[in-house]
């Protein structure tokens, strides 16, 4: 009893769950943005590098399987053709980066 009077001076059932849920969402979205915030101070510049170059190889790729989906032969083969030049320039990032071994 004392329960329902204590549910009944916060409002109605249906607005205790919204507010419940409104704090749960706002609790997760928090913890996401931090999450993600410490990933990127984390991250170095030559790891954000890296991912950039592959993500650019990604995007090569996936625009060559969309030609050849449409039928464009020539678009497809071009962004194969890209996209082997963009992995060349990832590889030359990723070793350059590495002292004493590549020179």
């Amino acid at each position: 009893m004392a329960e329902a009077q204590a549910i009944h001076s916060y409002g109605s059932p249906r607005r205790v769950g919204r507010l419940v849920t409104l704090a749960l969402v706002a609790i997760v979205t928090i913890g996401v943005i931090a999450i993600a915030v410490d990933h990127l101070i984390m991250e170095s510049p030559q790891e954000r590098a890296e991912r950039a170059c592959i993500d650019k190889y990604n995007s090569f790729v996936k625009q060559a399987k969309s030609n050849l989906v449409k039928g464009d032969r020539i678009g497809a083969i071009n962004s194969l053709v890209a996209a082997k030049a963009q992995l060349h320039q990832c590889e030359v990032t990723s070793a350059s980066s590495v002292s004493g071994i590549w020179h």
